[in-house]
């Protein structure tokens, strides 16, 4: 895992030497977890594995090529391929390079998901348009509490979790989209917005989101996202500390019972020394 959540593979094509930057995000999750942890595994593990939905896991491509224009068809080749199968790929992309991501979708059978901006757009669209008649949404088959949460994903949870897509993908919209869903959504798209606001680097933004928040459970998980010097920083309207102050957390145990301490950070420092002072073993990030 490189940072919180997110896992990272980096491959190249043979014929233009292109770069797949491939991540795999696992903290795009909106659901709060459940409160009867141990009656909610009780729960799932007597049911079906196939009857229970799987988590959604969202993975973003970013490629990186050289300018040829020989590669690339001169963008006639590339718009054709667009049109013919309804893609977003850049015109002077490296047609190899559209074929390794086209085939993968393909072959995975996630074509449906192989979505650019424009793409996620609508798709987001959609399911606000959804979310407007709740009259016509089909009733979830499994019940969700506070002490068992459900596998099931609603329409507000999917469009907490396609803000944060759209942030991850770089979209130009992607404040003015998070300012207008944050004051009308609900609790799961409130929690997305926070996190899309962090991907976005907007710490303006965060700090409005978790101080006008309702203080319950989803404000307290909004302040876990980063690590502070008081929760009052966060949650009160006028803030007392500089933005550079703002630290993403960093597990402090991986398997093995070894620490993991960032030490790039003012806290991962303090318990680097305080670990070597009781001669445990750690691991530095």
């Amino acid at each position: 895992l490189e940072g919180p959540g997110i896992a990272t593979s980096l491959f190249r094509t043979v014929y233009s030497k292109s770069l797949v930057h491939v991540k795999a995000h696992l903290s795009c999750e909106v659901k709060l977890p459940p409160q009867d942890i141990e009656g909610s595994q009780k729960l799932w593990s007597d049911v079906d594995r196939n009857a229970v939905p799987k988590s959604k896991i969202p993975i973003f491509v970013r490629a990186s090529w050289m300018d040829n224009e020989k590669m690339c068809g001169g963008s006639a080749l590339v718009k054709r391929f667009n049109k013919l199968f309804q893609t977003e790929f850049a015109l002077d992309m490296p047609i190899d390079l559209c074929m390794s991501l086209f085939y993968t979708m393909q072959w995975a059978k996630e074509m449906p998901n192989l979505l650019g901006i424009h793409g996620m757009r609508e798709r987001l669209d959609g399911l606000l348009e959804a979310a407007s008649h709740p009259d016509n949404q089909r009733a979830l088959p499994y019940p969700g509490t506070r002490e068992l949460t459900n596998p099931q994903y609603t329409i507000e949870e999917r469009i907490g979790m396609h803000v944060q897509y759209l942030a991850h993908m770089g979209d130009p919209s992607s404040t003015d989209l998070i300012k207008t869903l944050h004051s009308a959504g609900s609790a799961p798209i409130r929690m997305g917005c926070a996190k899309a606001a962090l991907e976005l680097g907007d710490r303006q933004l965060f700090h409005y989101i978790t101080s006008s928040e309702p203080v319950g459970r989803m404000q307290h998980y909004m302040t876990k996202l980063v690590v502070k010097r008081k929760k009052r920083d966060l949650t009160e309207a006028i803030p007392k500390i500089l933005d550079e102050q703002y630290e993403f957390g960093a597990p402090l145990w991986t398997r093995g019972g070894k620490f993991r301490l960032d030490a790039s950070t003012v806290e991962g420092n303090i318990d680097i020394q305080r670990v070597e002072g009781s001669g445990s073993a750690f691991k530095a990030w």
